[in-house]
């Protein structure tokens, strides 16, 4: 009877510890369902929403501020003037009397006539370009003859001046000139 006892004693010891007393509880899995927001807190949440805005200027606010403040405190820079290099120039060209005429002009490029007086005057078309930050220029003869060529030299006196050499294409024969802007 002591055995039964301590036996009966022995399982309901293990039962309890095992077993537990406790409850099981159960797990859910069901996704919480938001509740929606009511028309109060709607309203006080758009109100904090203007109330930020206008006490915090945007991003682009603040940029558009700070250009518009440089842009007052830079000078403006007008449009660089091309000088002008249109119209008669006379001089000598192989130390001969020589009227270089510039009648068209457009940016850096120009186009006009040269009258060289030999003793058979030469007439010729003529087209260049200028580059006035290093004050030279290129020319060539546009009509063909046997005493075309390409006419390259500088710009001096404010644009006053042109000097240089001119090239023949046939022979290779060298000539100076030099004219002065009237």
């Amino acid at each position: 009877m002591k055995v039964a006892k301590y036996f009966g004693l022995f399982t309901l010891i293990l039962l309890v510890a095992f077993g537990g007393c406790s409850k099981k509880e159960k797990t859910n899995t069901e996704v919480p369902v938001k509740k929606a927001p009511t028309q109060r807190e709607e309203l006080s949440v758009q109100k904090a929403k203007k109330k930020l805005q206008k006490s915090i200027p945007s991003d682009t606010q603040k940029l558009k501020a700070k250009i518009a403040q440089k842009e007052k405190k830079q000078p403006k820079i007008s449009a660089v003037k091309t000088p002008s290099i249109t119209g008669v120039w006379t001089g000598k060209f192989d130390n001969r009397k020589a009227v270089l005429k510039i009648t068209k002009q457009k940016g850096n490029k120009f186009e006009g006539t040269i009258k060289i007086y030999y003793r058979n005057q030469i007439n010729q078309k003529v087209s260049g370009s200028v580059d006035f930050n290093k004050k030279t220029f290129q020319m060539r003869d546009l009509l063909h003859s046997r005493y075309a060529g390409a006419y390259s030299g500088r710009i001096l006196d404010g644009f006053k001046t042109m000097r240089g050499i001119f090239l023949m294409d046939v022979g290779n024969k060298r000539f100076r000139f030099y004219f002065k802007k009237k």
